[in-house]
């Protein structure tokens, strides 16, 4: 959650002025918890020494008293077992009576013998009724010393008495105890029960064995015992201390202190709740005056932060509007670099393959201008070639002419043996006949006759396959001759496109090296190009890097204005 400089400073105020009166009253606090804690330790003690002090002061008296009572010589004289003893326990029977009515708190002044019996009483019922040789205070005075015994329930009358006894000396001799009980309700009104360190403060005693002799709920009077306490054991242990104990989950500071002749012990008890009851006004009242420096602080910081927000919120606003403006033109020269990029690199990717494409066109044109120059040159070697082979095709018209002519001659020469043979062959018939006429004289001749018969059948066979021979080559070279004439008139031709081929493919010479050089000079200007639209690229990238940045801090002054507004008015801009 997001705090706007107004509750910052509301808060920080808060923090500060709230630990600062929580520091003054924790201080003040333990100030006064410490001052007031020794006061109340004071206090009780001083109680508890002060109880003390009186109900030393007043057994003393109370025993000098008894003491005094005891060296009667009509309570000695009491004690004899005469006619005079008798008359004087008579007289003491009635003084006794009129002895209690003078001293508050006495419930029974009486004498017993050397042997505990009851000789003389303020109280008719005890008179030769009750024996006290078993009791601790008889056992003690008897002995011939002042006794506090501690306190007991009355065995004639069942409340909480204590006993002083003094003995009754004859010749220094102890011949019987003077007693003197004492109502513990009067001796607790007395000396215990007004000890009120605190509103519910209150102050119990306890004798030597723990039991409880005074205290403000009386069922607990001699009915109960200190260490059946929960907190009993801290009383045994601490006496004549100061310490602090819980009661029912209350928690209570005890003084104690001891009351030595008897060795009863005082606790002076007080509520700390109660001792520290000015701590917690004084608390109270801290709280208010911080609840009330809260509230004023709160309405001087408002007036002043307010005054301070109010000038931050109109340039905050401004700032929101600039940086909202910056940030929507660094959106758009972002946007359009970007677009500027991917075409310049389109454009460059373009420029390359086009580069590229007329580098490859470029060696082919060169290419062709070199072909076209070997065909050119190629082409004047055909034509001298083709020359050559027309002037030889012309020759070898001429020879073949010659051939055949010659051919026709030998046609004429073999038909003019064929002719030779065929008469020699008439003249071998006309031999044979003679021959044959001339009978045996005429064989040999016959047979002359007739091999050169043979001879002019076999020449006129060879001179008919020779014709037959002669006048199939005659009509192949006739036939080569007319393909000699096509031939040469072809040759004339081809002589003749040839020229024309030649022509034509110097004039493509000529282009192909024109349009390598018109290609090259492309390629130089495509190639400057290039470098011209990588740098626009370069341009573009860092436009469009600048714009990304700009656009960045647009975006970070939009969250520095918003971080800004959250902390002047705690809240983020919808």
């Amino acid at each position: 959650m997001q705090l706007s400089m107004k509750n910052k400073y509301l808060i920080s105020n808060i923090i500060l002025i709230s630990m600062g009166m929580m520091i003054s009253a924790g201080i003040s606090y333990l100030i006064l918890s410490g001052t007031l804690e020794k006061n109340i330790h004071s206090t009780i003690i001083q109680n508890s020494n002060f109880a003390i002090t009186n109900i030393n002061g007043w057994l003393e008296d109370k025993k000098s008293n008894i003491k005094g009572w005891a060296r009667s010589n009509l309570y000695q004289t009491a004690l004899k077992d005469t006619y005079m003893g008798r008359s004087a326990r008579k007289a003491v029977n009635k003084q006794l009576p009129v002895l209690l009515k003078d001293y508050a708190g006495f419930e029974e002044i009486f004498i017993t013998n050397e042997k505990g019996v009851v000789i003389a009483s303020s109280d008719p019922e005890t008179k030769d009724s009750v024996n006290y040789s078993d009791h601790e205070a008889f056992k003690q005075s008897i002995k011939g010393s002042i006794y506090v015994a501690d306190p007991e329930y009355c065995k004639t009358h069942n409340f909480p008495v204590f006993i002083i006894s003094a003995p009754v000396l004859e010749d220094s001799k102890p011949k019987g105890v003077f007693f003197c009980k004492i109502l513990l309700e009067f001796f607790n009104a007395k000396f215990i029960d007004p000890i009120k360190p605190s509103d519910s403060g209150y102050a119990f005693m306890f004798d030597k064995k723990g039991r409880i002799t005074a205290h403000p709920d009386k069922s607990n009077i001699l009915k109960k015992n200190i260490t059946s306490l929960e907190f009993g054991k801290k009383f045994i242990k601490n006496q004549e201390d100061i310490f602090t104990y819980k009661d029912k989950g209350i928690k209570k500071t005890a003084a104690m202190k001891k009351i030595v002749p008897m060795d009863w012990t005082i606790a002076v008890i007080a509520v700390d709740r109660e001792i520290y009851a000015p701590v917690s006004r004084a608390r109270f009242v801290n709280a208010v005056i911080t609840v009330i420096a809260i509230l004023v602080t709160v309405i001087i910081t408002l007036i002043l932060v307010n005054s301070t927000t109010k000038p931050l919120d109109e340039i905050v606003t401004g700032l929101t509007n600039s940086s909202e403006y910056i940030s929507s033109a660094s959106g758009q020269i972002k946007s359009s670099s970007q677009i500027l990029s991917s075409g310049a690199s389109s454009q460059a990717a373009s420029i390359e393959e086009t580069s590229s494409s007329l580098e490859q066109m470029s060696a082919m044109t060169r290419q062709n201008a070199d072909n076209a120059i070997q065909a050119d040159q190629l082409m004047k070697e055909a034509v001298l070639i083709i020359e050559k082979a027309n002037k030889t095709a012309g020759e070898l018209t001429k020879s073949i002419t010659e051939i055949r002519d010659a051919s026709e001659e030998t046609f004429n020469i073999i038909k003019t043996i064929d002719e030779i043979a065929f008469q020699t062959n008439l003249l071998a018939l006309n031999a044979a006949v003679e021959a044959a006429r001339a009978g045996s004289g005429g064989a040999g001749f016959a047979v002359v006759a007739g091999e050169v018969r043979n001879l002019a059948m076999r020449a006129s066979d060879a001179a008919k396959n020779t014709s037959v021979l002669i006048e199939g080559i005659v009509q192949k070279i006739k036939s080569g001759s007319e393909y000699v004439i096509s031939n040469d008139k072809a040759f004339e031709d081809v002589a003749s496109s040839t020229l024309k081929v030649n022509d034509l493919v110097s004039e493509i010479a000529a282009a192909s090296s024109e349009q390598a050089q018109g290609i090259e000079q492309v390629n130089k200007a495509v190639a400057d190009m290039d470098k011209i639209i990588q740098q626009n690229v370069l341009n573009a990238d860092q436009t469009h890097s600048a714009s990304e940045e700009m656009y960045k801090h647009a975006e970070l002054l939009k969250d520095f204005v918003e971080n800004l507004l959250t902390l002047i008015q705690g809240k983020h801009k919808p």
